[in-house]
């Protein structure tokens, strides 16, 4: 398993390790640099020195001090050297210290010599600058004032002993590479206790988190104390937190509701089979009637059930083809005129006729019939309840809309919620509350929308049915074919 920890660490410490190597290299790169360069103006200054006492008279050059002068030169110490050449390769002078070794001719000019690293005549390491002047002319040293005689241009090549120069880089090479280490075993002892504090949090906050379970969802994760880079954690999982837990809410809702619901028709069947048992010779066919009937109740709930469960779960099946809008809401509508007859409803049916649209005639059907069973169900007794469609080249829609005077601005969101009624004591009958929700899965399913408002008109509830004309692109796996019975069975249970 990968460690985010773990990562971290290693990762920084080669990152401060290349920062120490790169910064450390630096470092040395200037020192040399700079030590280099105050080698080199001494050795320009030891060379200008003897530039300067140079002289030339009557074709001759004269060098105006000895090496004893000059400590440097003097072949005891054997620490400097110096070799002067004529143009044609004649020595002129060379220190004492060079005991009749040459040195190496490489020149420049007094202000920018030429600078090279050698092997001095007594074997050690040295570094020479070398230079290309013309000597003065001694005028007090000719013989001959008329003498225009000169020897031209002069080499000279100074060289020193760079002990001293090695040694101080060596040494400053090692207190920077002493430095440089004992600086990375600090940074790896300090950067994995750094990264234990400051990850601290993250191993709170996922400590927190696995104590959380079913029972313990209303729990929030306390973003204010979290830091910034925490913030959308913290708030994303407040965020699952709060739709798991109403997902847990509506399935214990669920649960009381569908027990509710199944309690009284369970009862009843218990009730018809003691009767049956304690007095058989009572028992006749309305005993089995009723049985029946309430057996039909539980399946056409349970029947609801499952088709809620396939929406909800994506897997109806969608089989479209040309169905005519006006034909279907007329012969859905048929199922309920005695029941609106018996009601005394004012009914008004708006069709376009000539509507075609592309959909699954199984699940539009039990859309309309539970849309109509809502309306003349909950429609007071000589009520009004209206039914429109309109449809062009590209959309189409079908409106309900009835009488509910008991129905408020709040009760609106809960129209499809399952097994919610507005007066709970009306539970038992056909109506289980699961109506809606399910013309709202399959309406879903189909693409389309299903929506309720409040008219302007007060007392009056507009359920709308949209959707394209042609439909929208779906594909159907074949595997899921076997709901097609359930959703029948949906339907004609209405």
């Amino acid at each position: 398993m990968r460690s985010i920890r773990q990562q971290l660490i290693r990762k920084l410490l080669l990152a401060v390790s290349l920062l120490i190597l790169l910064a450390g290299w630096g470092v040395y790169a200037s020192v040399h640099e700079a030590l280099h360069k105050s080698f080199d103006t001494a050795l320009r200054a030891k060379a200008l020195a003897i530039v300067t006492a140079t002289k030339q008279s009557d074709a001759h050059v004269h060098v105006d001090f000895t090496d004893r002068f000059m400590r440097e030169f003097d072949d005891r110490v054997a620490t400097d050297f110096f070799e002067m050449w004529l143009a044609d390769g004649t020595v002129v002078k060379h220190s004492e210290s060079g005991q009749g070794t040459d040195l190496p001719q490489r020149f420049g000019t007094p202000e920018n010599p030429k600078y090279w690293d050698l092997t001095l005549p007594s074997g050690a390491r040295g570094r020479a600058a070398g230079v290309r002047f013309t000597p003065q002319i001694d005028k007090g040293a000719r013989r001959d004032q008329t003498s225009t005689a000169t020897v031209g241009e002069v080499i000279l090549v100074v060289a020193s002993e760079r002990k001293s120069l090695d040694k101080t880089l060596a040494t400053f090479a090692f207190v920077l590479s002493s430095a440089g280490l004992l600086l990375l075993i600090a940074t790896g002892m300090i950067v994995p206790r750094v990264l234990q504090k400051e990850l601290l949090p993250l191993d709170q906050l996922a400590e927190q988190a696995s104590r959380i379970d079913a029972e313990s969802l209303s729990i929030r994760f306390e973003t204010e104390l979290l830091p910034t880079e925490l913030h959308p954690i913290g708030s994303r999982l407040n965020d699952l937190l709060e739709r798991l837990e109403q997902a847990f809410d509506r399935e214990r809702q669920f649960s009381g509701d569908l027990a509710h619901e199944l309690r009284t028709p369970i009862a009843e069947l218990r009730s018809l089979a003691e009767l049956g048992l304690q007095w058989p010779q009572t028992r006749g066919a309305e005993t089995d009637r009723d049985a029946l009937a309430i057996a039909q109740q539980m399946e056409h709930i349970v029947t609801r059930l499952l088709g809620l469960l396939r929406s909800e779960n994506k897997q109806l099946i969608v089989q479209r083809e040309p169905v005519r809008l006006a034909a279907l809401i007329q012969s859905v509508w048929s199922s309920f005129t005695a029941k609106a007859a018996e009601k005394e409803l004012e009914v008004t049916c708006t069709v376009a006729d000539d509507a075609v649209i592309q959909s699954d005639l199984v699940l539009l059907h039990s859309i309309l019939s539970n849309l109509f069973d809502n309306a003349v169900e909950y429609t007071p007794q000589r009520s009004v309840v209206r039914i429109e469609s309109e449809a062009d080249s590209e959309r189409f829609l079908v409106r309900v809309v009835n009488t509910a005077r008991e129905l408020h601005p709040g009760d609106i969101p809960k129209l499809f919620q399952r097994f919610w009624r507005k007066d709970m004591a009306r539970s038992g009958g056909n109506h289980s509350g699961l109506g809606l929700s399910l013309a709202k899965g399959f309406s879903q399913a189909l693409g389309y929308g299903l929506t309720a408002s409040q008219d302007s008109s007060p007392g009056f509830l507009t359920i709308t049915l949209a959707g394209t004309v042609r439909g929208p692109d779906r594909s159907i796996p074949s595997s899921e074919s076997s709901s097609v019975s359930e959703i029948e069975a949906t339907v004609i249970h209405q």
